[in-house]
Protein backbone atom coordinates (compact mmCIF):
# COMPACT_ATOMS: atom_id res chain seq x y z
CA UNK A 1 0.00 0.00 0.00
CA UNK A 2 0.69 3.51 -0.52
CA UNK A 3 1.46 4.13 3.50
CA UNK A 4 3.57 1.38 3.79
CA UNK A 5 5.68 2.36 0.95
CA UNK A 6 6.16 5.84 2.18
CA UNK A 7 6.96 4.32 5.82
CA UNK A 8 9.81 2.03 3.95
CA UNK A 9 10.88 5.57 2.21
CA UNK A 10 11.40 7.12 5.39
CA UNK A 11 13.64 4.07 7.33
CA UNK A 12 15.16 2.75 3.97
CA UNK A 13 19.10 3.58 3.44
CA UNK A 14 19.21 6.83 1.44
CA UNK A 15 18.80 7.50 -2.15
CA UNK A 16 17.36 3.60 -1.90
CA UNK A 17 16.15 3.82 -5.74
CA UNK A 18 14.08 0.56 -5.13
CA UNK A 19 11.56 1.89 -2.91
CA UNK A 20 11.65 5.14 -4.88
CA UNK A 21 10.22 3.28 -8.32
CA UNK A 22 7.74 1.39 -6.21
CA UNK A 23 6.64 4.09 -4.40
CA UNK A 24 6.13 6.03 -7.66
CA UNK A 25 4.11 3.81 -9.15
CA UNK A 26 2.06 3.21 -6.29
CA UNK A 27 1.69 7.17 -6.68
CA UNK A 28 0.44 6.80 -10.03
CA UNK A 29 -1.82 3.86 -9.39
CA UNK A 30 -3.69 6.13 -6.68
CA UNK A 31 -4.12 9.06 -8.73
CA UNK A 32 -0.86 10.94 -7.49
CA UNK A 33 0.90 12.60 -10.73
CA UNK A 34 2.32 14.99 -9.33
CA UNK A 35 4.41 12.86 -6.60
CA UNK A 36 4.45 9.90 -9.08
CA UNK A 37 5.54 11.09 -11.87
CA UNK A 38 8.18 13.10 -9.87
CA UNK A 39 9.88 9.50 -8.89
CA UNK A 40 9.32 7.86 -12.31
CA UNK A 41 12.66 8.31 -13.38
CA UNK A 42 14.16 6.26 -10.51
CA UNK A 43 13.21 3.19 -12.44
CA UNK A 44 16.72 3.67 -13.99
CA UNK A 45 18.78 3.29 -11.22
CA UNK A 46 16.65 0.42 -9.25
CA UNK A 47 19.02 -2.29 -9.72
CA UNK A 48 16.26 -4.68 -9.26
CA UNK A 49 14.42 -3.83 -12.53
CA UNK A 50 15.36 -4.43 -15.96
CA UNK A 51 15.10 -0.88 -17.46
CA UNK A 52 17.64 0.52 -19.19
CA UNK A 53 18.64 4.14 -19.86
CA UNK A 54 19.74 4.99 -22.97
CA UNK A 55 22.39 7.75 -23.98
CA UNK A 56 21.87 9.60 -26.78
CA UNK A 57 23.90 12.74 -28.30
CA UNK A 58 21.38 15.15 -27.63
CA UNK A 59 19.79 16.55 -24.71
CA UNK A 60 16.58 15.31 -22.95
CA UNK A 61 13.41 17.63 -23.55
CA UNK A 62 12.95 19.42 -20.63
CA UNK A 63 9.27 21.36 -21.43
CA UNK A 64 11.37 24.21 -23.20
CA UNK A 65 9.56 25.34 -26.63
CA UNK A 66 10.10 22.53 -29.54
CA UNK A 67 7.43 23.30 -32.00
CA UNK A 68 10.78 23.74 -34.20
CA UNK A 69 12.20 20.47 -32.92
CA UNK A 70 12.38 17.37 -33.88
CA UNK A 71 11.82 14.87 -30.58
CA UNK A 72 12.81 11.15 -30.20
CA UNK A 73 10.87 9.21 -28.18
CA UNK A 74 11.32 6.02 -26.92
CA UNK A 75 9.89 3.28 -24.76
CA UNK A 76 11.99 1.80 -22.19
CA UNK A 77 9.73 -0.84 -20.58
CA UNK A 78 7.32 -3.38 -22.42
CA UNK A 79 4.59 -2.87 -24.62
CA UNK A 80 1.75 -2.93 -22.52
CA UNK A 81 3.15 0.41 -20.81
CA UNK A 82 4.26 1.64 -24.01
CA UNK A 83 0.26 1.85 -25.32
CA UNK A 84 -0.66 3.18 -21.56
CA UNK A 85 1.87 5.96 -22.41
CA UNK A 86 1.03 6.58 -26.08
CA UNK A 87 -2.34 8.48 -24.40
CA UNK A 88 0.28 11.25 -24.09
CA UNK A 89 1.44 11.38 -27.60
CA UNK A 90 -1.15 13.72 -29.02
CA UNK A 91 0.00 16.43 -26.62
CA UNK A 92 4.03 16.07 -28.02
CA UNK A 93 2.65 15.63 -31.54
CA UNK A 94 0.72 19.06 -31.17
CA UNK A 95 3.83 20.97 -29.95
CA UNK A 96 6.75 19.79 -31.69
CA UNK A 97 7.84 20.50 -35.27
CA UNK A 98 8.66 16.42 -35.78
CA UNK A 99 8.19 13.22 -33.63
CA UNK A 100 9.93 10.02 -33.71
CA UNK A 101 8.95 7.32 -31.92
CA UNK A 102 11.16 4.25 -31.39
CA UNK A 103 10.22 1.17 -29.66
CA UNK A 104 9.56 -2.62 -30.63
CA UNK A 105 8.77 -3.75 -34.25
CA UNK A 106 5.67 -4.80 -33.61
CA UNK A 107 4.49 -1.30 -31.27
CA UNK A 108 6.32 1.07 -33.86
CA UNK A 109 3.46 -1.00 -36.76
CA UNK A 110 0.37 0.39 -34.60
CA UNK A 111 1.74 3.85 -33.33
CA UNK A 112 2.34 4.28 -36.86
CA UNK A 113 -1.29 3.51 -38.01
CA UNK A 114 -2.24 5.37 -34.96
CA UNK A 115 -0.34 8.34 -35.25
CA UNK A 116 0.26 8.92 -38.98
CA UNK A 117 1.56 12.36 -38.24
CA UNK A 118 4.58 10.85 -36.63
CA UNK A 119 7.51 8.18 -37.32
CA UNK A 120 7.35 5.38 -35.62
CA UNK A 121 10.28 2.77 -36.31
CA UNK A 122 13.05 1.19 -34.29
CA UNK A 123 15.93 2.63 -35.93
CA UNK A 124 18.11 5.64 -35.05
CA UNK A 125 16.93 9.04 -36.72
CA UNK A 126 18.27 12.46 -36.91
CA UNK A 127 17.16 14.33 -33.69
CA UNK A 128 17.17 17.72 -31.83
CA UNK A 129 15.85 16.12 -28.58
CA UNK A 130 15.10 12.85 -26.47
CA UNK A 131 12.29 11.86 -24.47
CA UNK A 132 11.45 8.53 -22.72
CA UNK A 133 7.64 7.46 -23.83
CA UNK A 134 6.17 7.13 -20.11
CA UNK A 135 7.80 10.18 -19.22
Amino acid sequence: SLETLKNARKHAPANNKTVDWNLSLAYLANGDLENGWALHKARFEDKATKVHDRKFDVPAWQGEDISDKTVLVWTDQGLGDALCAGTMLPELIERAGKVIVELSEKGAKFFQYSFPQTVCRRSHMDKDLHATLSD
